[in-house]
């Protein structure tokens, strides 16, 4: 078992961990902090989630701590809420000691292992070295861990991703073996996986390396061949980064088999609905427009435009560079006629003025009242003043009068 030297950097942790190692090493088990939350505090990043491997039995766990809640009874693991953050605590894996453990672990640079009451750092596979070389290994033989879990490939491309890594050949070739074995997995654990990817500051080489194993063929077939460079250049946020890696898949299948929470999952279709921009509009003139806007809201609509104007810079296409020019012009004489009534929110009217005025409570004929103040702003956002709401507002009583208008 390998250990750090005197002089050597130790993992900082905070005193709320170091108090429930405390207990149970003094109710006579062994107990370590590892993993990546070890990896973590020894490259200066603040960690939120800890976890603990220990020899004590998950039932002697629950009587040393009775706020201690059981996560994952299979594996026997307990979370222990502490104000630095959630502890969770599991047996040693397939053996009696921490070196039995950590040699079942994914990859080097999560095996390791701190005694923070002796001050004790264990790194027997040499992960602080690969981390340093920018290297992701697996602990042992690549193989034999991926086939013990397939998340685990997955896990590789993020970790890849998020800390600028290179898998080693032994690994890379793995990753090919083992990726026609992942929708096996629980379809939970896949999706935390993918999100987390999407969710690291530089994605695309993650994204890349699922692509050359084989991953993203088995989960997410159809994808566009420059996902990893458009996800690369847009902004850090699920929904949009999500729709760009679904593009030319069914979509929709695709979400509900990860179990994507429904917000997430809608929004993503009504941008894959829309998208390209370009395309999807009837003509490129200010009323259209603002329909577009209005049904996708400013922000998304300005999300889908980053994604068209990156397509068009890895594929330039001139006829699509030439619409989305127009369109962009269009965009700034829309924007400049401002007070834009592009939700019901951004009426010079409320809710409540619009009751006042019809003399009627909340319910289905307050909201058609509202949508046709919205329909009219849009095509003519000029009237979006109180005054000119308000006689609108008496004129859609009266049909006729409505009629009348339309006509003219």
């Amino acid at each position: 078992m390998t250990e750090d030297r005197a002089d050597e950097p130790k993992p900082h942790l905070p005193s709320p961990v170091l108090e429930i190692v405390a207990r149970i090493q003094s109710a006579g088990h062994p107990a370590y902090v590892v993993g990546g939350c070890i990896r973590d505090s020894l490259r200066g990043v603040a960690v939120r989630d800890f976890d603990l491997a220990t020899g004590a039995s998950p039932a002697e766990i629950l009587e040393l701590f009775p706020r201690a809640v059981p996560t994952h009874p299979q594996h026997g693991t307990s979370m222990i809420p502490s104000s630095a953050g959630p502890v969770d605590v599991t047996p040693f894996r397939a053996g009696p000691d921490i070196a039995a453990d950590l040699a079942r672990r994914d990859f080097t640079l999560n095996a390791l292992a701190f005694d923070p009451i002796a001050g004790r750092l264990l790194d027997p596979h040499e992960g602080r070295a690969d981390l340093a070389a920018g290297c992701l290994r697996a602990v042992g033989s690549a193989r034999e861990r991926l086939a013990e879990d397939p998340v685990r490939g997955l896990r590789g491309a993020r970790i890849a991703a998020e800390l600028g890594l290179t898998p080693d050949a032994e690994l890379l070739d793995a990753m090919g073996s083992s990726a026609g074995q992942i929708r096996q997995s629980a379809r939970e654990r896949i999706r935390i996986e993918l999100l987390r990817l999407l969710d690291c500051e530089q994605p695309g080489s993650g994204i890349a390396l699922l692509r050359a194993t084989g991953f993203e063929a088995e989960l997410l077939p159809g994808a566009e061949p420059d996902s990893a460079s458009i996800i690369d250049a847009l902004p850090k946020g699920m929904p949009i980064r999500l729709t760009a890696w679904l593009r030319g898949t069914r979509a929709g299948s695709l979400l509900a088999r990860l179990r994507v929470p429904r917000r997430m999952s809608d929004r993503v279709l009504r941008m894959l609905s829309h998208h390209p921009l370009d395309r999807h509009l009837p003509s490129i003139r200010p009323t259209p427009l603002r329909r577009l806007l209005h049904r996708l809201g400013e922000e998304d609509f300005a999300l889908l435009l980053r994604l068209r104007q990156g397509e068009l810079f890895e594929t330039p296409d001139p006829v699509a560079l030439e619409a989305l020019a127009k369109l962009e012009k269009t965009l700034e004489v829309v924007r400049a006629d401002g007070a834009l009534a592009l939700q019901r929110q951004d009426l010079a009217l409320r809710g409540d003025d619009v009751m006042a005025m019809l003399d009627r409570g909340p319910g289905p004929h307050i909201g058609r009242a509202l949508e046709f103040l919205t329909q009219h702003i849009l095509e003519n956002p000029a009237h979006n003043t109180r005054e000119a709401l308000q006689k609108l507002l008496t004129d859609w009583q009266d049909p006729g009068k409505i009629a009348s208008s339309r006509r003219k």
